[in-house]
């Protein structure tokens, strides 16, 4: 199996679970690619291009754009009060046996999640831009070639134009 196929593995089960785990998986699998162990570099690089380019899409369809990081997740959601009882924070919705309060309850843990998914999404964007400059910098520098396939892979991604603009100021200068 392919880095590329692997890492389309661990893509599709981050879309299907919206588990971060294997967007985790996913990132140690771009973040590990090199190179220099493989016979064929060039084959190498551009794989390893390909799989930055997939890596990156899936992270920006995952990401919410009105995202606002002053909005931090709770470490525990409160129920509302059902049927006149109060529940700590963390109990199982299925405690509460007022259908509309355990509606309510399991929305707010819901949005939460989202929430803890998102901060995780825009952290690790921000590391993998940084991983994405350390590869082209080793693969990029001083070869014209591999500036070529780093457009090549640009052009042939479904990225969007931010994202490849993005991309592109982590070029060394020629």
């Amino acid at each position: 199996m392919t880095s590329t196929e692997k890492l389309d593995e661990k893509l599709a089960a981050f879309e299907k679970t919206k588990n971060p785990d294997p967007m985790i998986e996913a990132f140690d699998i771009v973040e590990s690619f090199d190179v220099n162990t493989e016979h064929d570099r060039v084959a190498a690089r551009r794989e390893g291009m390909t799989c930055w380019m997939h890596f990156f899409n899936a992270v920006d369809q995952a990401i919410d754009p009105t995202w606002d990081p002053k909005d931090l997740p709770e470490l525990s959601v409160t129920p509302p009060p059902s049927n006149g009882v109060t529940f700590f924070s963390g109990v199982d919705p299925k405690s509460l046996t007022d259908p509309v309060a355990r509606a309510e309850y399991e929305r707010a843990i819901q949005k939460n999640r989202d929430k803890v998914l998102q901060a995780y999404l825009h952290d690790l964007d921000g590391r993998a831009m940084d991983s994405m400059k350390r590869f082209i910098a080793t693969v990029c520098a001083g070869s014209e070639q591999a500036r070529i396939d780093f457009e090549t892979a640009l052009a042939a991604s479904s990225l969007t134009e931010a994202r490849r603009q993005r991309l592109r100021a982590l070029l060394p200068k020629p």
